[in-house]
C-alpha cells in the first residue's frame, strides 16, 4: 500500500498499531508516496538506508503478481505518477482510494494521462486499474468525538495580512475537502451555523455550496437510495467560529493529565520521545490502556494518587499469586489441594496480563515524574493559578503577574503566554500597566512585536471572556498544595491528591465556545449569537442572520477555524449536557505550537510601519 503524507497522518492518528492491524488485512508493506517515488524513477540511491525497500530496481519484477493499492490526496501530480505505473507494469492490479472526492476533471486528465502513458503498448502488457474509490478519509480521528484536519498553519494563512488570495483559498478548500469528508463518513447533511465576516463564514459557503451539490446530484454519499446516516433521523448542526472569537484556550495550561503531556512534553498521536543524557526514549499511549483511557482528561494530582493505587493494587494481586504459590507446594494432596492448584494455575495464566499491567504503571510513573519535574524547574504551578485568575477575570494584585514575568524559572514563551492572556482578558489594563510588563519581557529578552497583533484583537467587552479558573476561596489551597505536589513527587500523593481533587475538579468553567454552543442552540444568550448565520444544504436560499434549527439537534459538532485544543475541547464536551457533541480544527496546538505561529503573524499595522 503506497500512502501520502496526509494519508500517514490520517492512519497515525488511530493511536492503533498500524502496521499490525494492515497486516491482519492482508496488507504487507506500507510505503511512503516519497519511497514510491524514488522507486518509480529509479533513484534508490537518495533512499536512506534505514528506509531502503529494494536494494535493486530489478527486484521490482518480484511484485508483478501483487496488488498495489493507492491512499491517497487526489491531485495532478499524483495522478500522473500512477499513470506512469500502469505503463510499468510492475505490479499485478491497481486500486486507488481517493482521501477525499475527486472531482470529474481531476478523473478526466487519468483518462487523458493513460491514454498517453500507454501508447503502443499492448493490453497486456499493462497494469490494470480494478478500483478508484472516493474514501471520503480527510480527517485524523484522534477520539471518538474529536477529529483534525491535520493542517499546521492554518491560524497564521487565516489571519496573516501577508497570506495571498491563492493560499487562503488553498486552505479554505482543504478545510472544506476535510468536513465534507466527516460528513460523508455520518452520511448526513448538515445545519451550519457560522461566524460572519471572516475565515469561518468562507468556509461555510463553500462547504454549502459543496454539501447541496452532492445532495442534488443523487449521487455519492448523500444519495437518498443509500444507506441511511449514522446519526439518526435528526440532522446535526456544525458550529463554525473563528480562532479569534477566543484566544484565551489556546495558550492556557491546563491540569488535566492529557493537556500537560501534549503541552509540556510534547505528546502527538499518543506518542512522546523524550530526549535525555542516555538516549532517547520513546513512550506509546494506546487506547488498549485502561489506565490511560480512565485518566487522560483526570487534574494531574488525582493521576497521581491513582498511579499510587494502581501500584498497590498490583502488589496486591503479585503478593496473592505468591501466597497460593506457597501454599500449594507445602500442602498435601488433596481435594482442597487440588481446588487451590486450580485457582493457581488461573493465577498463573493472568501474569502475561499482570506484567503488561506494570509496563503501563512504569510507564506513567515516569511519565508523572517527568512532568513534575518540569512543573517545578518552570514554576508552571503558580503561572498556571495566574492564568486561571485572569480567564475569569479574578485577578487583585497585578503585580503577582509582574513578579512572574520576572521570574527566572519560567520560559520565555511562558511569560509570553502569561501577557498574552494578561493583555486581553485582564479588565481595565492601563498604559502603563502594559509597559512596565513589556518592559520586563524585554529584560527577559522575549520578543515583543506580537504586541501588534495583540492590538487586534483586544475587545473592551467583557461579554466574550472566558468563565473559568478556581473559585477564589480556593485559590490559596490549591497554590499550597501545588507546591506539595512537586515537592514530594509521585510517591506518597494519596493523602494530598484525596484532599485537592473535590475542589479541582466541581468548577463550573464553561468557556466562551461552549457557552456559544449553548446560545445558538437554546438561545441563551442572544449577543453572543448575534453575528452568525444559518446555512442549511436542503435548502435553495441562504440566511443572512441567524435561524434557530438547532434546538431539537442531538449531534453538534463545533469547529474553530484555525486551530484547538484539547484544552477548549475537553471543556465543551463537559458542558454540553443532553446532546453528542463532536470537536474538531483545522488541527490540535499545544500552548507554544500556537504562541509561536501567533508571533508569526503579520497585521497590516507591521506592515505600514
Amino acid at each position: 500500500m503506497v500512502v501520502d503524507s496526509d494519508a500517514s497522518a490520517v492512519l497515525d492518528a488511530l493511536w492503533v498499531d498500524v502496521g499490525r492491524e494492515l497486516r491482519s488485512l492482508g496488507i504487507t508493506l506500507r510505503m511512503s508516496w516519497d519511497q514510491y517515488e524514488e522507486i518509480l524513477t529509479g533513484d534508490l540511491a537518495k533512499q536512506k538506508p534505514r528506509r531502503r525497500l529494494v536494494s535493486d530496481a530489478s527486484l521490482l519484477t518480484n511484485f508483478r503478481s501483487v496488488p498495489v493499492g493507492f491512499l491517497l490526496a487526489p491531485n495532478a501530480d499524483h495522478l500522473s505518477a500512477i499513470a506512469r505505473e500502469c505503463k510499468a507494469a510492475r505490479f499485478g492490479t491497481i486500486s486507488i482510494a481517493f482521501l477525499s472526492g475527486a472531482q470529474p476533471s481531476l478523473l478526466r486528465q487519468l483518462a487523458q494521462e493513460l491514454i498517453l502513458a500507454t501508447e503502443g503498448v499492448s493490453r497486456q502488457r499493462l497494469t490494470p486499474i480494478t478500483k478508484i474509490t472516493d474514501a471520503y478519509t480527510a480527517f485524523c480521528a484522534l477520539e471518538e468525538d474529536c477529529f483534525s484536519l491535520a493542517s499546521p498553519g492554518a491560524f497564521k494563512v487565516f489571519f496573516d495580512h501577508t497570506s495571498s488570495e491563492s493560499m487562503v483559498n488553498l486552505l479554505t478548500d482543504r478545510v472544506v475537502l476535510g468536513l465534507m469528508s466527516v460528513f460523508a463518513t455520518l452520511r448526513a447533511l448538515p445545519i451550519i451555523y457560522t461566524q460572519q465576516g471572516g475565515p469561518a463564514e468562507n468556509v461555510a459557503m463553500k462547504l454549502h455550496a459543496l454539501l447541496r451539490d452532492s445532495a442534488m446530484s443523487g449521487e455519492g454519499p448523500f444519495a437518498s437510495s443509500g444507506r441511511g446516516s449514522l446519526l439518526g433521523f435528526r440532522r446535526p448542526v456544525l458550529i463554525l467560529f473563528d480562532r479569534t472569537f477566543d484566544i484565551g484556550p489556546m495558550l492556557h495550561l491546563d491540569w488535566s493529565y492529557a493537556s500537560l503531556l501534549e503541552s509540556i512534553l510534547g505528546m502527538s498521536n499518543g506518542r512522546i520521545a523524550n530526549l535525555s543524557s542516555s538516549g532517547v526514549k520513546r513512550y506509546v499511549l494506546e487506547r488498549s490502556d485502561r489506565f490511560w483511557r480512565d485518566n487522560m482528561w483526570n487534574p494531574f494530582p488525582r493521576v497521581a494518587e491513582n498511579i499510587e493505587q494502581e501500584l498497590a493494587s498490583y502488589r496486591n494481586e503479585v503478593d496473592s499469586i505468591n501466597k497460593m504459590r506457597t501454599a500449594s507446594l507445602s500442602s498435601s494432596e488433596s481435594e482442597g489441594t487440588a481446588m487451590s492448584a486450580s485457582r493457581l494455575a488461573e493465577a498463573i495464566s493472568s501474569l502475561p496480563q499482570l506484567t503488561r499491567r506494570k509496563d503501563a504503571i512504569d510507564q506513567h510513573t515516569e511519565l508523572a515524574t517527568q512532568l513534575l519535574e518540569e512543573i517545578k524547574r518552570r514554576g508552571l504551578d503558580m503561572l498556571i493559578e495566574l492564568e486561571g485568575q485572569l480567564l475569569k477575570k479574578e485577578l487583585t494584585d497585578k503585580s503577582a503577574v509582574l513578579s512572574a514575568l520576572s521570574d527566572s524559572r519560567a520560559s520565555k514563551a511562558d511569560k509570553l503566554r502569561l501577557f498574552v492572556i494578561y493583555y486581553l482578558y485582564a479588565p481595565e489594563l492601563s498604559v502603563a500597566d502594559v509597559e512596565m510588563s513589556t518592559r520586563a519581557l524585554q529584560d527577559a529578552g522575549c520578543d515583543l512585536e506580537l504586541l501588534k497583533f495583540l492590538k487586534t484583537l483586544r475587545q473592551p467587552s467583557a461579554d466574550h471572556r472566558p468563565q473559568i479558573g478556581l473559585p477564589a476561596a480556593n485559590r490559596q489551597y490549591v497554590k499550597s498544595l501545588l507546591g506539595n505536589v512537586v515537592d514530594r513527587g509521585v510517591k506518597g500523593l494519596t493523602q494530598v491528591a484525596t484532599k485537592a481533587k473535590a475542589r479541582i475538579v466541581q468548577v463550573d468553567s464553561a468557556l466562551p465556545a461552549a457557552r456559544l454552543v449553548r446560545s445558538l442552540l437554546d438561545g441563551e444568550d442572544e449577543q453572543m449569537s448575534c453575528r452568525f448565520r444559518t446555512l442549511d444544504p436542503n435548502s435553495a436560499q441562504t440566511s443572512a442572520g441567524l435561524t434557530r434549527f438547532g434546538h431539537d439537534a442531538d449531534h453538534v459538532i463545533v469547529f474553530p477555524v484555525g486551530g484547538g485544543c484539547y484544552f477548549e475541547y475537553a471543556n465543551i464536551v463537559h458542558h454540553i449536557k443532553g446532546r453528542n457533541v463532536c470537536y474538531g480544527s483545522t488541527s490540535l496546538y499545544a500552548v507554544d505550537d500556537f504562541l509561536a505561529e501567533m508571533m508569526g503573524i503579520q497585521t497590516k499595522r507591521n506592515i505600514d510601519q
